[in-house]
Formats: C-alpha cells, structure tokens, sequence
C-alpha cells in the first residue's frame, strides 16, 4: 500500500517482496519515531544536541535506533602543505631510496643543480628546508610532493598518539617527532587500514596546524582524536567495507564515527555494518546506488545487542584485527562467518530470510 513507502526513510521506494516486508515490519518501522523526532539530528544539523544526549542515556538493550542518533562523527585534519608535515612510513632501506629518487629528480628539475641520491640522504633535512624555500619564494605549496610524500620516517622512530601525555596531545612535543596518521583508504579494505603516512608532531608543526596563519591548514575533528571510531568506503557493489580507527589524528579523507552510547563499542559497531544483513538492508531500504554518504549512512537500523553477543563480536574483532595488522588482505573469511551468523541472531531473522541473503 502506499503507507508503506510513505513511513519509510525519505518515502524511498523499496520493492515489497516477502523479506523486504518483514524487514520493514520487523526493523524499519522500529525507529519510523526517532526518524520523525530527530529528523534534523539525523541530517547532520546540531541544534538538537541535548535531546539527543537525553535519547542516549535511555537506549536499551534489544533496542532497534539510527546510527546516527548513537554515534557521532567529524571530517579530519586539513594540512594544506602535505609535503611538510607528512612523511611516508618506510621499513626498508629500498623504499627510502625510491622516495630519495623521485625528490633528486624534481629537485634537479627546479633547480638546475645536480643533487646526487647519495648527497641528498646523507643530510635530507638540509634538503627539506631548501625545498620549503622554494615552494615559498614561487607561492606553490604543492611545487614539490604534490603526487607522493618526499619526507621520509622510521617506522619504529613514530609515536603512538595514544603513547603521548595530555599536554604533549595537545601542543604536540618539544623536539623533532612523528606520530601515525590515518590518512584515509583509498584501496578500499575491510577491518583494517595500515598505516603508510606519519604526521609532523612537534610544536611548531601542531602550532601551525591549529592556526593555519603560513598555510590552509584546517583543524579538524580534535574532539575524537582522543577515541577510537570506525569508516567506512563511500563506494560498495556487493559489500559495505567498514574499518576500524584507532585512537589519533586523522585526515579529512575520512568521517571518524564513534559510538557515543555505552551499551555498544566501535568494534562491535564495525562488526555490524561488515554483516551481510546491514550490507542487504542498506541496499534494499536507504541507497539504490554503488555510495553510502554519511547522511544515508545515519539511518542505518543498530539494534543494540545484549553482552553476550557483544562479547562475542568483539573476541571475534580483535581476532580479525590481529590477522589484518600482520597481513592486511589476509582471508578472513571463517570469522566473517560467525558474525554474519551472530548478527542474523541479534537481529531475529528467520532460517528463511537467512538463506534468501547468503545466496544473493
């Protein structure tokens, strides 16, 4: 009937088969309430912060609410020179000196002198300093590094974020140093994103990150550099690719959500929209399309599991995390499973309905 689209997110039309009426029923209609009640929250405005708040501290467990209504989120951090305060993570000496070519290259090429590899990383900071010289003397901060990082960083010479004292987080540390920098994930990947940048943390860098004065620095998303969160890529076909961030800055590549409400943590969060059930609900009843944008993704139906289950999602996180740290496309498929099928549980979905999703 027309009732049904019409109570549905946005009045979108979704196909009324026989398990996308008892989504509907079961989980859609759930929250219809909070959808009406928190419609501006749910858009991203901040005028309803209060109201929200309240919500939270009332959610229960085995209750059915939009993602947006108990998790929050920012855009992250803007450098506006990333050749200055960004270096690549290297691990061996043959990536330094492949970097170390392609910055001779297009420091010879400006210059017209004849930089040597061997000169050039027998003291590169002198050689960071004059191409910093010139992208200033030729008002082009992107004249140099603009397609790759030239600054370079020891893996086991950069800081945890999470490692630094409050002060040091703040005002960044009193000599040289370089923290991990989540800076997005172009490659697309599930549960994990290694780390491949580090990010200048000393305090005139954070100084001048925070001001913005010498270049179109922009100061974003301080307020969850300090918690863990998770993402997810914009672009999907068969599957939504959720990852988990941990606690640090991020770039602006990215919208950092954090679960705001205690009964449900990041990782469980992450487990949940890396279910084949979130993935079918998403395509059947929020976006037609191969994008999921942060306001779509507010809607999502999270239905807040008792600790059992919690528990369970997250052992079975933390197992996948520790696959993925040692090898980041590792087959994870075996605990995938196990979600799938706990989340099928929390979600009350019958024999059914579970096979008509696997076989898709």
């Amino acid at each position: 009937s027309k009732d049904l689209f019409t109570t549905n997110y946005s009045t979108r039309l979704f196909y009324p088969t026989e398990i996308n009426t008892y989504f509907y029923e079961n989980i859609i209609s759930k929250i219809s309430n909070e959808l009406n009640v928190f419609k501006e929250t749910l858009q991203g405005k901040k005028n309803q912060l209060n109201k929200r708040e309240n919500f939270i501290t009332q959610v229960k467990v085995n209750q059915i609410v939009p993602l947006g209504l108990i998790c929050s989120g920012e855009q992250g951090l803007v450098t506006g020179n990333n050749s200055k305060y960004i270096a690549a993570i290297i691990k061996n000496e043959e990536k330094k000196k492949k970097i170390a070519k392609k910055f001779v290259s297009k420091f010879n090429e400006i210059t017209n002198k004849n930089l040597t590899i061997y000169t050039f990383l027998s003291n590169p900071d002198l050689y960071f300093s004059e191409a910093e010289e010139i992208k200033k003397q030729k008002n082009n901060p992107s004249i140099f590094g603009k397609f790759f990082n030239y600054k370079f960083a020891k893996h086991d010479k950069i800081k945890s974020f999470s490692k630094l004292t409050i002060k040091e987080k703040k005002t960044g540390t009193n000599q040289t140093s370089w923290i991990f920098y989540h800076r997005g994930n172009s490659k697309g990947l599930k549960w994990y994103v290694p780390y491949i940048d580090a990010l200048a943390w000393d305090k005139s860098s954070v100084k001048e990150l925070r001001e913005g004065k010498l270049t179109n620095s922009r100061w974003q998303g301080e307020k969850h550099f300090n918690s863990t969160g998770f993402g997810w890529v914009d672009y999907f076909t068969d599957q939504l690719k959720s990852f988990y961030v941990e606690e640090g800055v991020y770039s602006k590549n990215i919208v950092k959500m954090h679960s705001d409400c205690e009964l449900i943590s990041d990782k469980v969060m992450t487990c949940l929209l890396n279910s084949k059930l979130l993935t079918f609900i998403i395509k059947q009843f929020i976006t037609s399309t191969h994008t999921l944008q942060i306001n779509d993704g507010r809607l999502i139906p999270i239905k807040i599991p008792n600790r059992n289950i919690h528990n369970k999602l997250e052992k079975l996180f933390d197992k996948i995390f520790e696959r993925r740290i040692n090898k980041s496309e590792t087959n994870v498929s075996d605990l995938e499973n196990k979600i799938d099928t706990l989340v099928y549980d929390l979600y009350n979905i019958p024999k059914t309905m579970k096979e008509i999703i696997e076989n898709k």
